[in-house]
């Protein structure tokens, strides 16, 4: 489905019925990303309204005349917000980048936030400001590894820390695919003015948040996450070992755990 703004044509889905989750991914991908790790977790006993969009620039959505910066790119979110869930409560899920936005947007109207969910999170949008661990990989299928063409190398090498058969399956199909759709020039434009202007006040948020962090993420690191701490009180912290910047495909299991946890404490 498409939502159609002056400057853009927004490309969104969603599925289910019930109380709204807005799922917002991170830089260069697409909804896939977050549809791959989310919808599992969904049955008959849990009946949510999962919407899913891709952000400008990204996936199938369509500019006409947006000029790319975070700050844009949030009023993009809020308009969105305001026409297709209105002035229901609802759940956060930001994903790398998304988790900065998210941020944003919890700034702009903290009494509709009924919980938020941050996995692998941009703290900080200056990449010289975060706490990064050494790049490595840990490659159980050296066989397949070898398989691999430069494209699909060149994305687990910057983004994953875990290569295996399920890793690489969810990473082309998820993240991979994502990568190849996005718009460049965009990704540019964002990538300039990356962070929101001065206006941005870190928000103070005391309802369910959870923060799920890979000790071996290269991309945002995961020691700045515990720097918000004071800000969300009561926010559940899990700092995974053996995880790069997709903990929910690198750990599949436990990302379903905390994610069906920190949905039971909401309801």
């Amino acid at each position: 489905m498409y939502i159609h703004f002056d400057d853009l044509d927004l490309h969104y889905d969603i599925i289910g019925e019930g109380t709204p989750i807005l799922m917002i991914h991170g830089f260069g991908v697409d909804m896939n990303v977050m549809k791959g790790c989310m919808e599992p977790l969904f049955n008959k006993d849990r009946t949510y309204q999962r919407i899913y969009l891709d952000l400008p620039g990204m996936g199938r959505t369509k500019n006409r005349s947006l000029v790319y910066s975070a700050d844009t790119i949030l009023q993009v979110l809020m308009n969105f917000i305001e026409k297709v869930i209105g002035n229901q409560p609802f759940l956060l899920v930001g994903e790398s980048y998304g988790g900065y936005l998210s941020r944003g947007i919890l700034s702009k109207i903290p009494q509709s936030i009924l919980g938020i969910l941050f996995i692998c999170p941009v703290i900080y949008p200056d990449s010289s400001q975060r706490i990064l661990p050494t790049n490595s990989m840990k490659i159980e299928n050296l066989e397949l590894w070898r398989t691999l063409k430069k494209e699909e190398k060149m994305m687990f090498e910057s983004e994953f820390f875990l290569f295996n058969k399920l890793t690489y399956e969810r990473g082309v199909n998820e993240v991979l695919i994502g990568n190849q759709n996005a718009d460049k020039d965009a990704l540019k434009q964002i990538s300039e003015c990356y962070s929101f202007s001065k206006w941005f006040v870190e928000p103070h948020f005391d309802g369910a948040t959870t923060f799920l962090v890979g000790k071996q993420d290269s991309v945002v690191g995961y020691k700045d996450a515990f720097n918000l701490m004071g800000n969300y009180k009561t926010a559940t912290y899990i700092a995974l070992n053996g995880v790069g910047h997709n903990f929910q495909i690198e750990a599949p299991c436990i990302f379903e755990s905390m994610v069906s946890q920190w949905l039971d404490s909401i309801s």
